[in-house]
């Protein structure tokens, strides 16, 4: 059975937005956008949002990931298929929660660390850890991982499902190891200025593990892909430029 979980962040705001008195009122799984100009309605702007959490700029990476994401790894680990998809207008906070930084790790780091943990604990499977990395650039794809700039094609499977010919799998066995590979992806995205962010991806893209189970005459998989989807492209005050 499916299910999706939808979730906000909400970054400090920045120079810009201070003098604009742009904010927003976050209560509880609730958040909506304030008017300093306008008294009526309590200040508020439009509707008030409803989701299944929203985390103000006082919350951690860590948090965020323990509320929403650390449960769909266990769910990987047994066999399930996963996605965490971050989406938002450049400079929104996107990279940052994903990737963090050293001193504070991203969704990502915090996942491939609790999914080798958990690797550690099923002394009795042998699973092999395969990773790739691809972009989504002016309706083309391209495999990060890959010195070879061809274009991709997504093609589908005889039971009609989808994948993408040519992408290129590495296994991996340690998490410096993925953080490796995903650092040596990224160095290869698209990247363009904006008004909003001087280095922001012109891109999406996914990251995607795949644990294979052998133990036992028993093979099996399960994926868990984190999706980095940029909306700049389409964002008028961006001032995008590539």
């Amino acid at each position: 059975m499916e299910n999706i979980s939808v979730s906000i962040r909400v970054r400090p705001l920045n120079k810009l937005e201070t003098q604009d008195s742009f904010s927003w009122r976050i209560d509880g799984n609730t958040i909506c956008q304030l008017d300093p100009n306008n008294k009526e309605n309590d200040g508020t702007i439009n509707q008030t949002y409803v989701l299944d959490h929203v985390f103000g700029p006082e919350r951690s990476t860590h948090e965020l990931y323990e509320t929403t994401a650390q449960g769909l790894i266990y769910k990987v680990m047994d066999g399930f298929n996963g996605t965490v998809l971050a989406y938002g207008q450049t400079s929104s906070g996107k990279t940052h929660t994903m990737r963090g930084t050293s001193e504070s790790p991203g969704l990502i780091s915090l996942a491939v660390e609790e999914a080798f943990k958990l690797i550690k604990q099923k002394e009795d499977r042998n699973i092999v850890t395969h990773v790739s990395y691809m972009e989504l650039y002016n309706e083309k794809l391209y495999d990060l991982l890959s010195n070879d700039d061809r274009k991709l094609t997504i093609k589908e499977n005889k039971d009609g499902s989808p994948f993408v010919s040519g992408l290129s799998e590495h296994e991996v066995k340690t998490v410096d190891d993925v953080l490796l590979q995903l650092d040596s992806g990224d160095n290869r995205r698209h990247t363009g200025s904006t008004r909003m962010n001087e280095n922001s991806s012109r891109s999406h893209s996914i990251f995607r593990m795949v644990f294979k189970n052998s133990s036992k005459n028993e093979v099996a998989s399960a994926n868990n892909n984190v999706n980095d989807g940029s909306s700049s492209n389409n964002n008028n005050n961006s001032n995008s430029s590539d």
